[in-house]
């Protein structure tokens, strides 16, 4: 996709993010991007842990880890992460409705430090340098 390519992506979702909360809940809209917002939290606070500057590149990224895990096999990566971001924004869209807003804060960083430790688990599985 390449810089630009990115940038324009990231723009348009954080305009469309800002747009919806008159709504959605605001957590609601933080489930809805979930994976972007736990592999950018993930990778960034694992590379800080190590001493190492936040903003380097390294081949550690949720989507690296995962498609390893299915031997390479890209169509699979991908609909286990479609799948996943759909788990995540139901609940997300659906939890609102029946749970307060502190609570379904709770419930999300509850699933980055989860998540935060599988990836661990993975990563020293996979023998990988992160």
């Amino acid at each position: 996709m390449g810089d630009s390519g990115s940038l324009t992506l990231g723009f348009v979702i954080s305009v469309l993010a800002i747009k919806s909360l008159d709504y959605l809940p605001t957590v609601s809209i933080l489930f809805i991007a979930a994976l972007p917002i736990f592999d950018t939290l993930i990778v960034m606070t694992r590379r800080k842990l190590r001493g190492r500057s936040m903003f380097s590149a390294d081949r550690c990224h949720l989507h690296h880890i995962i498609r390893h895990f299915f031997m390479e096999d890209t169509q699979k990566t991908v609909l286990f992460f479609g799948v996943l971001q759909a788990i995540y924004s139901i609940t997300g869209l659906q939890q609102d409705k029946v749970m307060d807003e502190g609570y379904l804060m709770i419930q999300f960083i509850l699933n980055i430090v989860l998540l935060y430790l599988f990836l661990g688990a993975m990563i020293k599985r996979q023998k990988r340098e992160c």
